[in-house]
């Protein structure tokens, strides 16, 4: 309907162009508004208003304003309907579709562009792309693309220009400590992974940390596991826990938040969306996909934590399968569809509620943590105690058995990450009670939404 709606505004301020209002018939705007079966489309008097209002600032505006621009004006007015709902030209479509694919032709470099001092500098490289292999440092300041000068390229134009079809080649001018560079780069299929950290602690916890949700997220995440189990097996140890760490992750694609909670899930729903057309109207289960089984798993989210990684964060909790840790999430319970234009372009639009398989819609509430943290900022320095040891002329222990220091996480206060420290305490508590975790992780208990 969206679709034939645009093609009808263009067809009409198009004609618009060379008639004026006054000279545009009730029977050629009936004409154009039906279909081939003679159908309606959309009102004529809603029509004429619109050509009426675009006739007048075609030609009466204060300054000249071109048809394009308007008619791209009125599109932005129609996706207007939310905050998520929006038109992107071929441009942004495009990046849309890096994001979310898992890697993207190109040199592999995030770029940040400085207005005041007009410097394009290199603020990440991906590994395995063009870039890494050809020497490019985080730092670096681009100051010419293909011969080009910065300062004639549009800055909205710098990721297009260096971006292109695989094999093909780009020249860029740098500097890197005043000196001048010029280093030639083939672009490659570059690799783009949505988790960023994978690190095993104290040889039994492993740490995941995933940036958004794309194609592969889940793969992505066996990958690392099997990695870090590897290695604490190397280290006479085994994997006793999981941290999912979700803060910050605006979301991604539905189907890769599917994919991510079937991997910690055995059976039952994960979410359920409802809309307005039945195309939208579906129910997400699991497939007995899971890894490690009965292995406590915590999931950290924050404010940021939103869309599919709500839905993650919600399915985990709904199940019982996780505890979820930190604040409460951004609270955005709906899903986009993008649909492609015939421009090259395309418009993304709200189409359906999700909820959690208990049937709790988060919109605009989140989702709540099972243990609440509270944002704790400066610099926290851990307080040095007294104790008999440090005692001028103590006994000495006289026990022949050496006491095994306890972990100490105390490090990340000092970095900043209290929600990671506690969540890795509450690993090592889940470890110290066995029973009473194994039957908290096994215990199956039936989740049901609304049919």
């Amino acid at each position: 309907m969206q679709k034939k709606l645009l093609h009808t505004l263009i067809l009409l301020t198009l004609s618009v162009s060379s008639l004026s209002v006054a000279e545009i018939t009730s029977d050629q705007i009936n004409a154009a508004n039906l279909t081939a079966d003679g159908q309606e489309k959309v009102p004529p008097k809603d029509l004429y208003l619109f050509t009426e209002i675009f006739d007048h600032l075609k030609h009466n505006y204060v300054e000249p304003v071109t048809d394009e621009k308007l008619i791209t004006n009125a599109i932005n007015g129609l996706m207007a309907l939310d905050p998520h709902s929006k038109y992107y030209t071929q441009e942004e479509y495009q990046a849309i579709k890096n994001r979310t694919s898992g890697a993207f032709a190109g040199i592999g470099v995030e770029l940040s562009y400085n207005a005041d001092n007009k410097v394009l500098t290199i603020n990440k490289i991906f590994d395995q792309s063009p870039a890494q292999k050809s020497g490019l440092k985080v730092g670096d300041q681009i100051v010419a693309i293909d011969q080009t000068p910065i300062s004639e390229i549009d800055p909205n134009q710098y990721s297009a220009k260096i971006q292109g079809p695989i094999g093909t080649e780009v020249i860029l001018d740098i500097i890197r400590a005043k000196e001048p560079l010029n280093i030639k780069l083939i672009r490659a299929n570059v690799p783009t992974p949505s988790l960023s950290i994978a690190k095993l602690y104290n040889k039994e916890f492993a740490y995941l940390r995933l940036d958004h949700f794309q194609n592969g997220s889940d793969q992505e995440i066996i990958k690392a596991l099997d990695q870090l189990e590897a290695e604490a097996k190397s280290e006479h140890s085994t994997i006793k826990g999981i941290v999912l760490d979700l803060r910050n992750n605006p979301g991604g694609l539905l189907s890769a938040a599917i994919e991510t909670a079937d991997l910690f899930l055995d059976e039952g729903l994960i979410t359920y969306t409802d809309g307005q057309s039945d195309d939208f109207k579906n129910r997400y289960s699991a497939k007995n996909t899971q890894i490690f089984p009965n292995i406590p798993l915590i999931v950290l989210i924050n404010a940021q934590s939103a869309s599919s990684a709500e839905i993650v964060a919600g399915a985990l909790q709904d199940h019982k399968r996780a505890l979820i840790v930190g604040e409460n999430s951004f609270g955005k319970g709906s899903i986009q569809i993008i649909k492609p234009l015939v421009s090259g372009g395309a418009i993304r639009y709200t189409s359906a509620r999700y909820y959690t398989p208990t049937g709790r819609s988060i919109q605009n509430n989140g989702i709540t943590p099972d243990i609440l943290i509270p944002v704790i900022k400066g610099n926290i320095e851990p307080a040095k105690a007294s104790r008999e040891v440090n005692q001028k002329g103590h006994l000495q222990n006289t026990s022949p058995e050496r006491i095994t220091p306890s972990v100490d996480f105390s490090p990340l206060i000092q970095q900043g990450d209290y929600y990671l420290y506690e969540a890795l305490n509450m690993l090592r508590a889940m470890n110290a009670l066995p029973a009473q975790t194994e039957k908290a992780f096994t215990t199956k208990e039936e989740v049901s939404a609304p049919k």
